[in-house]
């Protein structure tokens, strides 16, 4: 009996010099967390440096790197098609993946970390369809006006579109996407994205901003929309996989860190 006491004092101590995160790291040091993300690559966030697919690189990898780095907790990260990675998060077979929007089904599915970036999101045209541009509409007047696409898989509820208001079947790049505004006028009007991600392009050879008949405006009346990590729910230490990055996240933020490297990525906007 004089034995379990101790045990039990001894357990209460040593959670209290050490706190349960710091206890969790440890269960996940001899884990090799496996991270993957969208093969459409997410740049200046997730992309091959120089189209070599053995060196991933980005803002994502970076963040990524600082937080497991410090922790001791090694990972691997494969890109795969957009809709695999969803599915083998959820479903346990890779353990996370770094670029996601919000929406209640994800948050439902997953664990989410806080935002650490956001994007302006812009609707994109081609003037070979409009010659003389388009007017700066709100969502709600452009999903009335004009049919939009997107890719296969994606989520646009962030901005207010609902999954039968976006034509993304087996649009599966954003070659495909920028091609069917500029020669297939009868499906596509319009598509939504990132600013950021277009403008990132160009640093792996894909210059669509170049394009001058890809033309674009910034969506009114929504702002910025974060992005965030994403964690299975079947992970046995997911919970504390997410605690991790969330303190990560806060530190990067509270050093200046993640402010270099927004400055490094060019994504002052």
């Amino acid at each position: 009996m004089k034995t379990l006491v101790i045990i039990i004092s001894l357990f209460f101590y040593l959670t209290n010099i050490y706190p349960l995160a710091k206890l969790n790291a440890q269960s996940l040091n001899d884990i090799t967390i496996q991270i993957t993300d969208d093969d459409a690559q997410w740049p200046p966030f997730t992309y091959y440096h120089n189209n070599d697919s053995n060196k991933l690189t980005g803002f994502a990898i970076d963040v990524i790197h600082m937080i497991l780095d410090k922790n001791n907790i090694s990972f691997n990260i494969v890109l795969v098609p957009w809709s695999k990675a969803l599915r083998s998060v959820n479903e346990g077979d890779y353990h996370m993946l770094l670029n996601a929007s919000y929406n209640e089904e994800r948050e439902k599915l997953y664990y989410l970390s806080q935002a650490y970036y956001s994007l302006n999101y812009a609707f994109f045209y081609s003037k070979t369809k409009y010659p003389n541009g388009l007017k700066h509409l709100t969502v709600d007047q452009m999903k009335k006006k004009y049919k939009i696409c997107g890719l296969t898989g994606y989520s646009y509820k962030d901005v207010g579109l609902k999954s039968n208001e976006v034509d993304n079947d087996s649009i599966y790049s954003y070659d495909k996407l920028t091609k069917l505004l500029h020669y297939k006028h009868e499906r596509c009007d319009v598509f939504v994205e990132g600013y950021e991600i277009f403008a990132g392009f160009s640093v792996i050879g894909q210059d669509y901003l170049g394009n001058k008949n890809l033309k674009y405006f910034i969506i009114p009346k929504i702002g910025k929309q974060p992005f965030h990590m994403m964690i299975s729910k079947n992970f046995k230490y997911g919970k504390e996989l997410q605690q991790i990055i969330n303190e990560g996240i806060n530190d990067l933020k509270q050093s200046g860190q993640l402010d270099q490297l927004f400055k490094k990525y060019n994504l002052i906007y």
